[in-house]
């Protein structure tokens, strides 16, 4: 039994799924989910063109099922035929057009074909901040994603991470540089100076009122 995710994760896990070639029934039971649910995912994959028919699968007594698969390919032909008997033609699931929410999905995932980092990533799929960082998480998480490359801000403070589909190590997160250390040893001696402050006017209060 899978877990359960909510959202965009949820839809993620799925497309990951969906990297071992499968029939609709397939999903519908590995997720515990409606077969017209499942449907209504793999289809609209198929329809913006993220995932094809690689063949058809045949059992006996049942129609022939197309098995579809991630990614960008031509459909497999429907056979016409089982030894000598004719097949049936088999109605695929359609939808008007694809689900909003596998639009969205499939947004992040084209997205991120090239390094984008968190605000480039927001920007270009409308997504909001969170929405975005999880779906990142599961993507991490499943080998799916990592982070391809790290910028330094002409400003200074914390490198800027930039993520990518694909598998392997992230980069390695570059070492603050001289500039960076001096800020932060700046910043650090200034919030002691002030703690000190603080604490020499509170004695200094206290005096004076112990003296009137």
């Amino acid at each position: 039994m899978i877990a359960h995710r909510s959202g965009l994760s949820k839809l993620l896990e799925r497309w990951v799924a969906l990297h071992q070639p499968m029939t609709i029934p397939e999903l519908a039971e590995q997720f515990s989910m409606s077969d017209a649910a499942a449907a209504d995912f793999v289809v609209s994959l198929h329809k913006l063109g993220e995932a094809h028919i690689t063949s058809w699968k045949s059992e006996p007594g049942t129609h022939t099922k197309p098995v579809y698969v991630v990614g960008a390919g031509e459909d497999a032909k429907q056979p016409e035929w089982r030894g000598r008997h004719r097949i049936p033609g088999v109605r695929l699931y359609e939808r008007s057009r694809p689900k909003s929410d596998v639009i969205a999905m499939v947004s992040l995932l084209r997205a991120m074909a090239e390094p984008k980092c968190m605000a480039e990533l927001t920007a270009e799929t409308g997504m909001a901040h969170q929405t975005v960082l999880r779906g990142l998480k599961y993507l991490r998480e499943s080998g799916m994603a990592r982070i391809a490359e790290w910028e330094r801000r002409d400003m200074g403070g914390a490198p800027v991470a930039f993520f990518a589909l694909g598998m392997g190590r992230d980069a390695p997160r570059p070492k603050p540089n001289g500039q960076t250390l001096n800020r932060q040893k700046y910043w650090a001696g200034r919030t002691a100076r002030n703690g000190i402050l603080r604490v020499v006017r509170a004695l200094a209060a206290n005096e004076e009122r112990e003296a009137a």
